[in-house]
């Protein structure tokens, strides 16, 4: 069943968004991680207006991101993913094009506003993602190999922290604390993007591109909680080389840990909407929390 077709361009972006880029769930995702991101880098004291500005620009690279799968996959999803907004009628890709030359603007326009390594590195960014678009030019090769299709798609999160790095940099230099902390928001952003292609037996597509599909749904939440401890472990080092003191803030992130392993286990036995809901909920505190105790605790 298609829905009636929006009557302007501005609702038919809210449905798409509420859909495929529900925009408050990425900022909130997103916003942590600037500001610790800023803590580990910035040597001046942290400029909100700075903040505000990449925290805009980094949402429209990774609206950037969506509709470019949305292009790219149109095909894929008219034959297995129905009930998707383009599918259904909500939004042309036409319109999203035009909605995305906009971000784009936005992000080079951010970029130029910091400098000529921000500006040459959010060139690339668009370069990088014209080429996913057209999937490496090795369309048939590569949708064979569902693992390498994915980590070569993700590498386009991997551009945007070192975007939002360069931001804040003042003098360029690697040191301990910043690799820790490109390590803990690469493990947070893996397990974002397995957590999105984590289904349930039921919601399970034929069109062999989700983790379930390879791993199958019990081995799929061992690994998510790996990414969980992995992530927990990375805080903690991280903690250590910035000497932050964590006191009640330790207790509380065990806790964390401890509800994340019983969401996992009740989603594996009711494997229900609501259960998958709240394993996203929680994975999402959960990685804003370490984020922010990064920001607060420096």
């Amino acid at each position: 069943m298609k829905y009636k077709k929006p009557s302007s361009l501005l609702i038919s972006f809210y449905h798409y968004q509420k859909e495929r880029f529900p925009i408050v769930f990425l900022a909130l995702a997103t916003l942590p991680v600037i500001l610790s991101s800023a803590v580990v880098v910035a040597q001046n004291k942290l400029n909100f207006l700075h903040i505000f500005l990449i925290l805009v620009a980094s949402l429209s690279y990774l609206f950037h991101i969506r509709v470019v799968d949305d292009y790219r996959d149109f095909k894929h999803d008219n034959l297995y993913h129905e009930d998707r907004p383009v599918q259904k009628g909500v939004i042309s890709l036409t319109n999203l094009k035009k909605i995305d030359i906009i971000a784009a603007i936005i992000l080079l326009a951010v970029a130029i506003s910091s400098n000529i390594y921000g500006l040459a590195i959010a060139v690339f960014m668009l370069i990088y993602t014209y080429i996913a678009e057209r999937e490496f030019f090795v369309t048939k090769k590569i949708r064979k190999h569902f693992f390498i299709y994915n980590a070569v798609n993700l590498f386009q999160m991997t551009l945007l922290q070192i975007f939002v790095y360069n931001f804040f940099f003042r003098s360029f230099y690697l040191n301990p604390i910043i690799i820790t902390h490109f390590l803990l928001i690469t493990t947070g952003t893996s397990m974002f993007d397995f957590l999105r292609k984590l289904k349930t037996p039921h919601a399970e597509s034929t069109g062999k591109d989700t983790y379930t599909w390879y791993f199958g749904f019990r081995n799929s939440l061992i690994i998510y909680l790996f990414f969980v401890s992995l992530l927990a472990l990375l805080f903690f080092v991280l903690a250590n080389e910035m000497i932050l003191s964590l006191g009640i803030w330790l207790v509380i992130i065990l806790i964390f840990i401890a509800i994340s392993f019983l969401n996992a286990y009740f989603h594996w036995i009711k494997k229900s909407e609501m259960t998958d809901k709240l394993l996203q909920a929680n994975s999402l505190f959960f990685y804003g929390f370490l984020n922010l105790l990064i920001y607060f605790l420096r």
